[in-house]
């Protein structure tokens, strides 16, 4: 008994102490994390803030700098987990605190970010003085006021009651001397080097881009309605109707490539596109996945600063900041952004996998159409047939054989191949 009681006591008298180291090690590599971001350097403070929080999980202002990392980036779900995470570290009491209302702000902002606008109004009604209501209960006060919900999804944010609101926090907090504190969310800081353009250029976000008037769309040979070859508008129309009978579902994604080089895949691609947003009721996403001969720059209505390539290459590009306007309506363009030798390696990588999932199921009114390289000269054409639901293939009047056109059948799989386009 004697030399286990002494064992304990030892342990006892220890423990305090290493108590204190951890609590230091923690301040210290958060300080090098809030340096790092100060001087810009956000890719350094997020790999800091990542290895602290692998040991101290419930790290409150940790959790909250990840967040402002994440909403300056335009990572508006991620900075939701950090910042629920971070509300669970804080105490359940009946009086907000301020670590609480910063947090609160913090969330409400990236819900309404991600269009959550339900979960954005139950948050700010706790912000509005619900102190002794539970959030139960404010989800089930929310649920009997449907009409002023859908009002404020009409207006696209926050009443500008609730704004108020969370500005009048922000002063709270800093005549209560939390400087430090609003730092730490604040993200404009965590923007730096980022580029504020592409963080907001979520698509239900975009302002409107100039559309193209009747000259503009002649020059860029997109067809039109009203336009005057009406028999080319007419023949993509027919390959419409074609591709919706075959298809089961309420959106689809359309490979389009051609047997050989320069058969006028990315012209015919394009135009498929523009030729689904004819209906108002759809939508239409042209993805330029020929980086060998780009034909997106054509098509954009604006600058292009990532692509495809990047997105795929580097998982802090978010989808959003890859997706542009063009100057037809109800049309978006993802570019490829640069040649990349590695395309094949790319398209075949389990985040192309993803990327087609998440751009189909986001939007179910949307049409998504791959601009693929010739089939001839790439072995891209067959690795994008297999993210495809159907796949059709140009044939360039004169310019090849039946056992061209039968391999170009086999090497899309006959399962997706959804006709021949002859192309004079």
């Amino acid at each position: 008994m004697g030399p286990s009681n002494k064992s304990s006591l030892s342990e006892r008298k220890v423990a305090p102490t290493e108590a204190r180291q951890t609590v230091a090690d923690v301040e210290q590599q958060f300080a090098k994390a809030d340096s790092a971001l100060k001087q810009g350097d956000i890719a350094q403070a997020k790999a800091t803030l990542d290895r602290l929080l692998k040991e101290h999980p419930t790290h409150f202002r940790s959790l909250m700098l990840q967040s402002a990392i994440a909403m300056g980036k335009a990572q508006y779900s991620k900075a939701e987990i950090y910042v629920r995470a971070a509300l669970k570290t804080l105490p359940k009491e009946s009086v907000i605190s301020l670590d609480k209302a910063v947090a609160i702000t913090q969330l409400i902002e990236a819900l309404t970010k991600q269009g959550k606008h339900r979960e954005a109004h139950a948050f700010s009604l706790i912000l509005g003085g619900g102190e002794d209501q539970s959030l139960d209960a404010l989800k089930a006060s929310e649920r009997s006021s449907v009409v002023q919900q859908k009002a404020e999804q009409r207006k696209g944010g926050l009443t500008d009651k609730v704004k108020k609101k969370i500005e009048q926090v922000f002063e709270k907090a800093k005549s209560a001397g939390a400087g430090e504190m609003l730092k730490e969310v604040n993200v404009e800081k965590a923007m730096s080097g980022v580029s504020k353009e592409a963080a907001n250029a979520k698509i239900q976000d975009m302002a409107p881009a100039p559309l193209w008037n009747h000259d503009e769309l002649h020059e860029r040979k997109v067809v039109y309605v009203g336009m005057r070859q009406r028999a080319v508008l007419n023949a993509f129309r027919e390959v419409r109707i074609r591709l919706l009978q075959k298809n089961s579902g309420d959106n689809m994604v359309v490979m389009v490539s051609s047997l050989k080089e320069g058969g006028g895949g990315s012209f015919f691609a394009f135009n498929l596109a523009a030729t689904f947003a004819l209906d108002p009721q759809k939508t239409a996403l042209y993805v330029d996945c020929n980086p060998y001969d780009s034909s997106a720059e054509r098509y954009v209505n604006g600058v292009i600063n990532f692509g495809l390539s990047q997105y795929l290459m580097d998982d802090e590009i978010q989808l959003e900041q890859i997706i542009y306007p063009s100057g037809v309506e109800r049309v978006r363009v993802i570019p490829t952004a640069g040649t990349n030798e590695s395309a094949a390696e790319l398209f075949n990588s389990e985040r192309m996998k993803t990327f087609i999932s998440e751009i189909k199921a986001r939007y179910p009114d949307r049409f998504i159409i791959l601009d693929a390289p010739s089939v001839e000269s790439s072995t891209e054409a067959r690795i994008l047939a297999q993210h495809c639901d159907q796949a059709l293939l140009l044939v360039p009047f004169g310019r090849t054989t039946e056992d061209e056109v039968l391999s170009g059948i086999d090497a899309v799989g006959k399962k997706r191949f959804a006709g021949l386009v002859f192309n004079h």
